[in-house]
C-alpha cells in the first residue's frame, strides 16, 4: 500500500476584519476582543512560518 503524504509551502491567512464583533456566535459569551484576535493571528501566522 502507498502512503501518499503532503508537504505545505504555502498557506493563505487573512487578518480578521474588525465587525467580526458583531457576528453570530452559537453560545453568547460576550462581545470578542478584536485585539486579543489579532495577537492570536499573528501566532498562528508565526507557528505557520516556523513549522
Amino acid at each position: 500500500m502507498h502512503d501518499a503524504t503532503w508537504q505545505f509551502t504555502y498557506a493563505i491567512t487573512r487578518r480578521p476584519a474588525r465587525s467580526v464583533v458583531d457576528g453570530l456566535r452559537a453560545v453568547d459569551t460576550g462581545t470578542p476582543d478584536y485585539a486579543l484576535m489579532l495577537s492570536h493571528h499573528a501566532d498562528y501566522v508565526a507557528a505557520l512560518r516556523e513549522a
